[in-house]
């Protein structure tokens, strides 16, 4: 039986190949592997413990369900370097680790019309949503960046949204 996961991302100001570097040499990481602008790097205790960085300062961090992230993340933070050498901060939690309350969030969602909406698009709903809410300036496109996902999903959310078929019960 596997180990429950549960994974958090965070929106840097981290330089990717500065940072690369600085995990290579970290005494608290045990290898890695680069796939497509993602690099994965693992904890060597506790050896649950995946880290990610992007291209696009990025950073992931998956641990068991039970651990605090935050722990992770405090080890994490003095590894993250700018371009310019100087340490790198985290700007936004992209995506929390609380699945449960999306999930309770994604049952009450429906649409009026009984049209069908994906899964995805269906679980990023409460978020888009509250972004729409909070900053109506924000563009789509940068709403699509920070849940990574599509200006496409992000218009039809919106779009359900405004029209009034998009309805928590």
């Amino acid at each position: 039986m596997s180990m429950k996961k549960k994974q958090v991302w965070f929106k840097t100001n981290l330089d990717y190949d500065a940072t690369w570097k600085r995990f290579q040499e970290s005494q608290i990481i045990r290898g890695g592997r680069d796939s497509f602008g993602r690099y994965t790097f693992y904890f060597k205790d506790p050896k649950e413990v995946t880290i990610q960085i992007t291209t696009h300062s990025k950073l992931s961090i998956t641990c068991p369900e039970k651990m605090d992230f935050k722990n992770i993340l405090e080890r994490v933070k003095p590894l993250l370097v700018k371009a310019d050498g100087g340490p790198a901060e985290i700007l936004d939690m992209i995506m929390g680790p609380d699945e449960t309350a999306i999930k309770e969030r994604e049952e009450k969602i429906v649409l009026e019309s009984g049209e069908r909406v994906d899964k995805k698009a269906v679980k990023l709903a409460p978020l888009i949503i509250k972004e729409l809410r909070e900053h109506p300036e924000y563009k789509y496109s940068y709403i699509a960046e920070k849940y990574r996902t599509t200006v496409g999903y992000v218009k039809k959310i919106a779009s359900h949204w405004k029209r009034g078929l998009l309805k928590y019960h």
